[in-house]
């Protein structure tokens, strides 16, 4: 019998704001549940801060040098899983909450049901002018997408016949927290600390995670489903949690550095082949998700991958992560990192800063300079510059060029 695929990436999910995570000022008993049967990864890096282009490493299972997608403006050039799962007999459908996660970036290869984010299911519309262009030509964009329901009704239509599905969850991001308020599905004034992220996780965890494992253990599916659910970056939080974010603060999201905070990402894994509540310690990558489904539901290696099956003879290699859009922040940015030490290179800058992970896990002694790192940051500067920043160029015609970033300037991105 072959085994189902969920996967649920959510969005800005932190791994330290959940239970299972260590984390206690909310419950989260539903994710909980998940990683009590399954595998705890502490350490999992993804290849991005950006969303599209982590997600594009993630579902192709190689790193934005390959994939071709470096930014809101690329394309998928890739084979993806779901194209994979297509061709094996699975019923395939994606769900995303965000559209630039889009059929113009090449997100919707492989799937036999396609849903993103329109002016009826978005729960956010902007129009605007692109006054730039002198023509009054009028604009849109669309944030947000209700989908679990769809995603529930499709595993009722599909019970019968392996499933491989994709969720992509967008409510937990900042700006949410303003439609969940106007809808009465956050309570005004609790745990409303950092644009209300610890009340929107919360509410993942009951209304989306709950209903998807009652569903799959009231018919009979939840020993024979694997369930992928990470994040596809982290978030960067105060230093001070209990100080509430001003407007400006909550207009303008993180997640725009090669920090830790940014780029540590959630990852539990439920499969067949985990054993139940285990934690890993060691360095894993978002671009070993897929390998690592392969792996489970067919036990064996189907494709070329950057990633690796964390089932099989698992060895702990660097994750290499990138921003090369330069509006977004502080640069063309590129970051590679061991089990040990991480690089960080500035590229429009040129700067670089080195840092030993194990003793300034906050990465404020920069070793660059260093004589006894010497060797050690050779070997991390070499690794890095086998990921060449991109200079090919949007992939887009004009005018989806400007309708991409009038959306990130519209999320605060840049």
């Amino acid at each position: 019998m072959k085994q189902n695929v969920i996967l649920l990436s959510i969005d800005a999910l932190r791994p330290d704001r959940l239970g299972c995570g260590g984390y206690q000022k909310i419950s989260t008993p539903n994710i909980d549940d998940i990683a009590r049967a399954g595998v705890t990864y502490d350490n999992c890096i993804t290849a991005s801060c950006l969303t599209p282009v982590s997600m594009a490493s993630v579902m192709t299972a190689k790193y934005p040098s390959k994939h071709g997608l470096r930014d809101s403006f690329g394309r998928i050039g890739s084979t993806t899983a779901a194209e994979l799962f297509k061709d094996k007999g699975y019923a395939t459908a994606g769900f995303t909450g965000i559209n630039f996660l889009s059929r113009r970036c090449g997100f919707d290869k492989g799937f036999d049901v396609w849903d993103e984010p329109t002016a009826e299911t978005g729960w956010f519309q902007k129009q605007y002018k692109e006054e730039a262009k002198g023509d009054g030509e009028e604009m849109t964009t669309q944030w947000g997408n209700w989908w679990p329901p769809k995603l529930m009704k499709f595993m009722d239509d599909n019970k019968d016949k392996p499933f491989f599905i994709w969720g992509h969850y967008f409510e937990v991001h900042f700006h949410a927290e303003k439609w969940m308020l106007k809808q009465g599905m956050l309570e005004e004034g609790v745990n409303s600390e950092n644009a209300y992220y610890d009340a929107k996780v919360e509410y993942l965890d009951k209304q989306v995670i709950g209903p998807i494992n009652k569903y799959l253990k009231d018919n009979g599916l939840w020993d024979n489903t694997t369930i992928v659910l990470m994040s596809d970056h982290g978030e960067t939080m105060m230093q001070d949690p209990t100080r509430k974010l001003t407007d400006m603060e909550v207009d303008h999201p993180k997640h725009r550095t090669m920090s830790q905070d940014d780029l540590r990402s959630t990852l539990i894994m439920k499969a067949r082949l985990d054993l139940p509540g285990t934690r890993v310690s060691k360095l894993v990558r978002t671009v070993d998700v897929v390998p690592t489904l392969l792996d489970t539901c067919f036990g064996e290696g189907i494709f070329e991958a950057d990633g690796q099956s964390l089932y099989k003879d698992f060895v702990s290699y660097p994750a290499y992560s990138e921003e090369t859009f330069e509006r977004r922040g502080a640069g063309s940015l590129q970051a590679l990192q061991n089990d040990r030490f991480k690089l960080i290179r500035n590229n429009t800058t040129g700067e670089e800063h080195f840092y030993d992970l194990r003793e300034d896990p906050r990465e404020e002694n920069n070793l660059i300079n260093e004589a006894k790192y010497k060797r050690s940051f050779e070997l991390c500067r070499r690794q890095l510059d086998k990921h060449k920043p991109d200079t090919s160029g949007s992939q887009l015609k004009p005018e989806e060029d400007k309708e991409v970033l009038r959306m990130l300037e519209e999320l605060g991105y840049i």
